[in-house]
């Protein structure tokens, strides 16, 4: 399951920085997991009542600790599958808690607008990720400003 680089006939590698995203993910999703599943009486927030009712929060909270794992076998095996796999995981979930957060706007319990939009924002880099777990979109914009600025550089006097 390995990407093909468009000017050449190696398989593509994962970089650093998508290494980091990875592990980033797994961060934040374990961090939040540790809550939902050994603390779910602190979430008293109406605003949880539509994502309560899908699901429990430790269910949630597993469903993130399995996300987490995959994206870690991902970053330290340099894996596509596992990473596309983590990524894929995550968006579901933080999509699922998006929606959640919708569905308390509709209904009328949401407390603030910051739940649906960061978690809409999660799942849409999530989706952008997910597209090719081995670089992140932007990479060669990057790679193509950093060789700009190196030009620039070694032209000054």
């Amino acid at each position: 399951m390995s990407s093909m680089s468009v000017f050449s006939r190696e398989p593509e590698r994962m970089t650093g920085r998508a290494q980091w995203y990875l592990i980033i993910t797994a961060g934040a999703y374990l961090f939040i997991a540790r809550f939902a599943i050994f603390h779910p009486d602190q979430w008293v927030s109406p605003s949880y009542d539509a994502i309560r009712l899908v699901a429990p929060l430790p269910a949630w909270g597993m469903a993130m600790v399995a996300a987490a794992t995959m994206c870690l076998l991902g970053a330290l095996t340099k894996s596509e599958g596992w990473a596309r796999l983590g990524v894929a995981m995550a968006a579901l979930s933080s999509g699922a808690w998006a929606w959640g957060f919708f569905a308390s706007w509709v209904i009328g319990t949401l407390a603030g607008p910051t739940g649906p939009v960061a978690w809409g924002l999660i799942t849409s880099f999530h989706l952008l990720q997910s597209r090719n777990p081995l670089r992140l979109p932007l990479e060669p914009v990057l790679r193509r400003v950093m060789a700009r600025q190196q030009e620039d550089l070694s032209e000054a006097p």
